[in-house]
């Protein structure tokens, strides 16, 4: 069985605010090690901006810088497995 490809979350016509609660609520929910695209018809740097109050274990990467299109792929860093007895809950 072949895996589905997510669409990209599609931001042409939003506007910048409503543009910046999507991406964050998308970041948000996004599983450790899974990503996603986001699609726009302008820079996408306020909203991604915005991404950066979620931690290091959130990147985006630009795809493509237009204009026209910008294409933005936003990743969740995996969860490295620790060797300590505690999974690193004690020392790191």
């Amino acid at each position: 069985m072949s895996e589905t490809i997510p669409l990209p979350l599609d931001l042409r016509g939003v506007t910048p605010a409503a543009a910046q609660q999507l991406v964050l609520n998308k970041a948000k929910s996004l599983q450790q090690g899974k990503s996603f695209q986001l699609l726009a018809d302008h820079d996408l740097k306020g909203p991604l901006q915005s991404l950066a109050g979620l931690g290091a274990d959130v990147a985006w990467a630009y795809e493509e810088s237009g204009p026209p299109t910008w294409r933005v792929q936003v990743s969740k860093r995996a969860v490295e497995m620790s060797n300590c007895c505690s999974g690193g809950a004690c020392c790191g």
